[in-house]
């Protein structure tokens, strides 16, 4: 952890400042309790003077942080119940900077990955200069920071890859997950990017190995088999039934179309909201839903489980419970819709439906929404030519 002021370090060297500041700054613009403080820093058996000597330790810590001249001033403000370290933007540091970023990448990406969805990944982690707080004690609520950040590095660095491995990028990625492999090794995700980089650049017995590799390390490890996406990656490449990536280029990260290898590489959408933890009765009601799915998934047909009843009897609730448990034969992701916009008033179908391309779809390929608008009704029972003449028709070239 650096503080740095006019790019000038300033130095605080005790542990017990350090883990201060660090507590304030995980929590920064928010008020953390004095109990909250003297937990942290002492766990289950604070000084007598617990307070006083917070007090102390935060008195140290602000007056650390002050500016002089016409800088802008970064305050801690003592409170009645706890203290607050304030910061004026995101950019004053870099963990708010990186959480800024995340989630603007999360918030496009669900439209599909353009070139602003990489450049923000690029500027997240430029961020990026080593273990968060590692040089900080630890504490649970410091750990479990360090963890969320280091989680969300490896999400962006493997939402990277597929972009990457899109445009035939192989060699940087057999680089580049050698060495994060060497620190994740239990990552699958990692194993089967790496697979197919090294199956794309020829090297088919090096991406074999691999798939050797991580098995007997899972077994070994935790004592389980690699995930169905790896074991399936394997199977392909055994028959040498891998497709080659449809053309891609740095300026556009997106491949052509939706390939097989693009859905070995992808990440597939998986919008569920949580599940809750305890979810009471509606036993039979549940039962008869999943027969439902799994009659109509005998007899290779979809099928549409309507939910009715009055208002606040938890009909939401039943669908997602439902959905979480059916959610493993739906391998190629789950959809959800909120039908209500903020005004509460119904979604227009269109908008629903362009949303439900664009998650399924457009990290491939951008649906267009004028063209969608242009779609007649009766497209649904149009001729399998006819509908791939529509598809053509909603896709930008």
């Amino acid at each position: 952890m650096r503080v740095l002021r006019n790019d000038t370090e300033i130095p605080i060297k005790a542990p017990k400042q350090r883990t201060v500041l660090a507590l304030l700054l995980s929590r920064a613009n928010q008020v953390v309790s004095i109990d909250r403080l003297i937990q942290e820093l002492w766990d289950e058996e604070p000084p007598t003077s617990g307070k006083q000597t917070l007090q102390s330790l935060v008195s140290r810590v602000k007056r650390s942080l002050e500016y002089g001249g016409d800088s802008t001033p970064r305050a801690v403000i003592g409170h009645p119940n706890g203290y607050e370290l304030v910061l004026p933007d995101a950019t004053c540091f870099d963990m708010l900077a990186f959480d800024d970023a995340v989630t603007r990448i999360r918030a496009r990406s669900s439209m599909g990955y353009d070139q602003d969805v990489t450049a923000w990944m690029d500027r997240a982690l430029g961020l990026w200069r080593g273990a968060p707080f590692g040089d900080v004690p630890a504490t649970p609520v410091i750990s479990a920071e360090a963890t969320r950040l280091e989680e969300a590095r490896l999400q962006l660095l493997e939402m990277r890859a597929d972009i990457r491995l899109a445009c035939n990028a192989y060699e940087e990625i057999v680089v580049g997950h050698r060495a994060l492999l060497a620190e994740h090794s239990l990552r699958e995700r990692l194993w089967g990017q790496l697979m197919l980089a090294l199956y794309h650049t020829g090297r088919r017995t090096e991406a074999l190995k691999a798939y050797s590799e991580v098995r007997e390390l899972l077994a070994r490890e935790i004592g389980v088999e690699p995930g169905g996406e790896l074991r399936r990656l394997h199977r392909q490449m055994l028959d040498s039934a891998v497709p080659p990536p449809e053309p891609g280029t740095t300026s556009d990260p997106r491949p052509a179309a939706l390939t097989a290898i693009s859905r070995a590489s992808a990440v597939l959408p998986r919008q569920l909201p949580p599940d809750l933890a305890h979810f009471i009765g509606r036993r039979e009601e549940l039962a008869g839903a999943r027969d439902l799915l799994r009659h109509a998934r005998t007899r290779k047909r979809g099928t549409v489980i309507a939910v009715s009843g009055m208002a606040g009897i938890g009909k939401t609730m039943f669908a997602l419970h439902l959905a979480h448990q059916v959610r493993h034969r739906f391998s190629d992701g789950q959809l959800f819709v909120d039908l209500h916009t903020s005004e509460s008033r119904p979604l227009d179908p269109g908008e629903v439906l362009l949303r439900l391309l664009r998650s399924a779809y457009s990290r491939y390929c951008p649906v267009n929404a004028c063209r969608l608008r242009r779609v007649p009704i009766a497209a649904a029972r149009c001729s399998v030519r006819q509908r791939r003449s529509i598809s053509r028709e909603l896709v930008d070239p």
